[in-house]
């Protein structure tokens, strides 16, 4: 019984223990090399858990005492919010109702221009279609279907803008134009190489969170 892997072989492939005294026992073969990722279609490490069902979600994940959220978007795509009504029939005691008003600071979101609301308010603009009016939280899944249901929203709609011409704003210009790289770069006298890196989870973009409130460290994700 010979201790010589069969890994090991010359370029004739000739066994080495047959030219060579030498004992090599199976843990001193080389691993097999990788196939390169380049060319090839490489399997995502949750595809298998996607495709069966067996991945979950934030939204399948049940945490004692936490309650459900939902956001009431717009269905224009562009006019102005005239009013808002909450059922009085319904018992809204058992549900927190978030507007425009219960921000205390900026109510936008910092992109490229401060144009874009985070709840738009009573009187405000509409710019696009789903944009977040109310945000509800009740304990329970019904009980915040049930509030959805029973709010109204009235809106002054407007003829929205599809064509690219029609635009009223530009928010930025980005130059393209074409030309050999190593000669743009010769009256260059310094370049930097920016690299940008980010981690994600398989889910992203995700919609979905969980919050906790922890003594003493405030909200968190």
């Amino acid at each position: 019984m010979s201790l010589q892997p069969p890994c090991h072989v010359t370029g004739r492939g000739e066994p080495l223990h047959d030219r060579y005294s030498v004992a090599l026992l199976p843990h001193m073969c080389p691993p097999p090399a990788q196939p390169a990722a380049v060319g090839r279609s490489v399997p995502r490490r949750e595809g298998g858990d996607k495709v069966t069902g067996r991945a979950r979600y934030t939204d399948d994940l049940v945490v004692a005492g936490a309650w459900y959220g939902r956001t009431i978007r717009s269905t224009i795509a562009r006019g102005t919010i005239r009013s808002i009504a909450l059922d009085p029939a319904f018992d809204w005691s058992r549900v927190v109702v978030v507007t425009s008003a219960d921000i205390p600071g900026d109510n936008v979101v910092q992109l490229i221009q401060d144009d874009q609301p985070v709840l738009a308010p009573l009187g405000g603009e509409i710019r696009h279609r789903e944009e977040p009016i109310l945000l509800l939280a009740a304990a329970d899944r019904a009980t915040l279907e049930d509030a959805a249901g029973h709010i109204r929203i009235q809106y002054e709609a407007a003829e929205p803008i599809y064509a690219l011409e029609q635009a009223t704003e530009v928010f930025s210009t980005v130059e393209i134009r074409k030309g050999e790289v190593l000669e743009d770069l010769l009256s260059v006298r310094s370049v930097w190489v920016c690299r940008n890196s980010c981690t994600s989870s398989p889910k992203a973009p995700s919609r979905f969170h969980i919050g906790t409130w922890g003594r003493g460290l405030g909200a968190r994700d």
